[in-house]
């Protein structure tokens, strides 16, 4: 984000790009001097071109990017979609902030400096092993203390909890199922 400390200035980070001067020059372009590359086409019909091209497609076909310019925006989906700019709609980028569609007229979101500190997505330390956890702590109460996403990372599970007899919910650990039934 350019209004970061340690942020280059947009043309000093794309100068550092591996891709010829006029790829550089185009991704300059494309974010200093936005235009509309659906000119004449009424809202709608941009829409449902976006809803219907990928946003490494909408780059190259309608905003008259290179495939190797395009390049650049192909891995900057991972963190939010976790896919790649071939993948996510034009309209999603367009949602969620993503270059491009300043020049169209239409209402674009802008991703701000306090969502930059504020992250939009809660990246666990220990992977999705933490949405297992949760899991087990919503379905086995008193198999592991707190109430929070936070809290579930430290979180000393009781492994004597999660095969009671008495618990609607039983976890074994270990062992393959032989016979599931549900318990009224």
């Amino acid at each position: 984000m350019p209004t970061r400390l340690n942020a280059l200035p947009l043309k000093a980070f794309i100068a550092d790009f591996p891709p010829g001067e006029a790829d550089k020059a185009a991704l300059v372009a494309f974010h200093e001097k936005p235009i509309d590359c659906l000119k004449g086409m009424v809202l709608d019909a941009k829409e449902n071109i976006f809803a219907g091209t990928s946003y490494r497609d909408y780059l190259i076909k309608h905003a008259g990017m290179s495939e190797r310019a395009a390049q650049y925006f192909q891995g900057r989906f991972n963190d939010l979609f976790a896919s790649s700019s071939d993948t996510v709609s034009a309209l999603a980028a367009m949602n969620t902030g993503f270059p491009g569609f300043d020049g169209l007229g239409m209402k674009t979101a802008r991703a701000t400096d306090k969502d930059a500190d504020d992250p939009y997505i809660c990246h666990f330390p220990n992977g999705n092993a933490s949405i297992a956890r949760l899991l087990v702590r919503s379905l086995i109460p008193g198999g592991a203390p707190g109430t929070t996403m936070d809290d579930i990372v430290l979180a000393r599970f009781d492994y004597s909890k999660l095969d009671e007899a008495s618990s609607r919910v039983r976890l074994r650990l270990n062992s393959i199922a032989v016979k599931c039934q549900e318990r009224r």
